[in-house]
């Protein structure tokens, strides 16, 4: 209990006295006043036949951007990053089965990782904290679709 509340303390000391409340979001009064936003449906740069199964590989580029958007309808602008420079980013709209490649490139300021959760990818495309895709560079993904649509 003593190591707990020292570190309380030193947490506090740092913030110089700042209370919770400061650090609060603001209350959202806006509930189901607004349409939800409907991202557009990302469409392949071009496909080509993958030549061991003969079978369609769609290629995709999204740039990873940093935006402005309102979140709250009473306050400013919101700085951000997102894919296509958008949020939610753009909808995956591919086939079960249908192999798809999409080149990440980030044109932020600060390295970027990518991760599709639910998808079963290898290890070099499923993304993780560590696989940082740094401004300026880019990193192609690979994903089979091998199962069904569910993310």
């Amino acid at each position: 209990m003593f190591l707990r509340a020292s570190h309380f303390a030193a947490v506090m000391a740092l913030l110089g006295g700042s209370s919770a409340r400061e650090w609060l979001s603001p209350e959202y009064r806006f509930f189901y006043q607004f349409p939800l936003p409907i991202p557009p449906v990302k469409r392949p740069k071009m496909s080509i036949k993958n030549p061991v199964t003969n079978r369609p590989i769609d290629y995709y580029e999204v740039d990873i951007l940093p935006f402005k958007k309102q979140i709250y309808p009473d306050r400013g602008l919101t700085s951000m990053v997102g894919y296509d420079g958008m949020s939610p980013g753009p909808t995956f709209l591919v086939p079960r089965g249908r192999e798809a490649v999409v080149r990440f490139t980030n044109k932020a300021v600060l390295p970027s990782a990518v991760h599709l959760h639910g998808s079963p990818t290898r290890a070099p495309w499923d993304g993780w904290a560590e696989d940082r895709i740094f401004p300026g560079q880019y990193k192609d993904y690979y994903y089979p679709n091998s199962e069904s649509a569910r993310f």
